[in-house]
């Protein structure tokens, strides 16, 4: 695989694989598409499965169905969870879980990225905005907006 074979793979049928060794490395796929991926090949219910060192990839919405892998006799290894980061995955308001990635609201330690053509809605009074915009980071993809609701 290349760097720019960047999709979900979820929809593979993995089920007559026996070597998986290696199959994402320099994949290129993103935090989305692993999460994806993972979430998935956990619902398709594989088992004892090795993909091989998935360095560096990042998993983020996925983090339960990670850990069912693992309990299904998966090897997952080399990966790591998206920490102190988080973007937008789809216009609404700033303190619901269901706009960021990780089903989370942004804490003053986050890095937050508000992804092309979403819409953020910050409530009166919503005083996180007020921290990461003074000790974290927003960054705005293109046609990303924020929104301050009266």
């Amino acid at each position: 695989l290349t760097a720019s074979f960047n999709q979900p793979l979820g929809k593979w049928n993995i089920s007559m694989v026996n070597n998986m060794d290696q199959i994402l490395t320099g994949s290129g796929l993103s935090i989305t598409n692993y999460d994806n991926t993972l979430i998935a090949w956990d619902a398709a219910g594989y088992t004892n499965k090795n993909p091989g060192n998935l360095v560096p990839l990042k998993y983020c919405a996925a983090t339960n169905q990670r850990a069912n892998l693992i309990s299904k006799g998966w090897t997952i290894t080399g990966d790591a969870p998206l920490q102190n980061e988080l973007y937008s995955t789809n216009s609404g308001a700033w303190n619901s879980a269901n706009t960021w990635s990780c089903k989370r609201v942004p804490l003053a330690t986050d890095g937050i990225t508000i992804n092309p053509g979403h819409i953020i809605s910050v409530p009166t009074g919503t005083f996180p905005v007020k921290n990461i915009v003074n000790n974290g980071t927003v960054s705005f993809s293109l046609g990303g907006q924020i929104q301050l609701n009266q």
